[in-house]
Parts: structure tokens; sequence; C-alpha cells
């Protein structure tokens, strides 16, 4: 994980709690106008759309075992506004990386089954 990324997230996390501590809190609104209570439902709504995004940019970092130990690769940076799950997008870069197969051939069977010279 990039440390500029998590503390990007962090600082985001933090906004988030403290956006949704004032909101909870009744004397703070009885003080606020109501042009200012918009303004933090606006803020609110903003910092919970904006957290997905984050997470999957922080954890954009996969691990892998290959017969060497630990590969690293990155998934690289997410298209923005995409609703895709972590774990979606872990799937989908395996996929096109050909490194788990969506469907078995049965060449691929005698591929990996047989050697050369027994084919």
């Amino acid at each position: 994980m990039d440390k500029n990324h998590y503390l990007m997230i962090h600082k985001s996390l933090k906004r988030l709690l403290s956006l949704n501590e004032i909101q909870k809190d009744r004397a703070v609104l009885e003080k606020l106008t109501k042009e200012s209570i918009d303004e933090l439902k606006n803020k609110l709504k903003e910092a919970e759309k904006d957290l997905p995004f984050k997470i999957i940019t922080v954890y954009r970092h996969l691990a892998s075992v290959e017969t060497d130990g630990f590969h690293w690769e990155d998934l690289g940076i997410p298209t923005i506004g995409s609703n895709i799950a972590i774990s979606e997008r872990i799937r989908q870069y395996l996929i096109d990386k050909d490194k788990i197969l969506t469907r078995i051939t049965p060449k691929y069977i005698l591929d990996k089954t047989f050697s050369e010279e027994e084919k």
C-alpha cells in the first residue's frame, strides 16, 4: 500500500466520521443556520460517495504466489465512477492476465495432461 494513498484514505475517513458526529450532535445543529445545515449534508453525502473509490485506489496491489515466491502486481487506478467491488476487480484482472480460466476446453485438458510425445 502506498503511504500517500494511505494518508489520503485516513484523512477521508476522519473527515467522514467528523461530519457524521457533527450531524448527530443536536446542540451543534441548533446553532447552525439552514444554509450551514444544507452544506453539512452535502459535504457528508460527498464524503460518503467518494470513499469507495478511495478505498479501491488504496488497495490496488495484488500479491500472488508463484513458484519463485510472492509476486506483486499493480491493478492500476480504477475508473472514476465505477462501482465495481474489489473482489470483482481482482477476478477480472486475473481473467485478463490468463491466471484463471472462465471455461476449460478439451484442448486445454489434453495440453496439460499429456506431454508432446504422448499426443
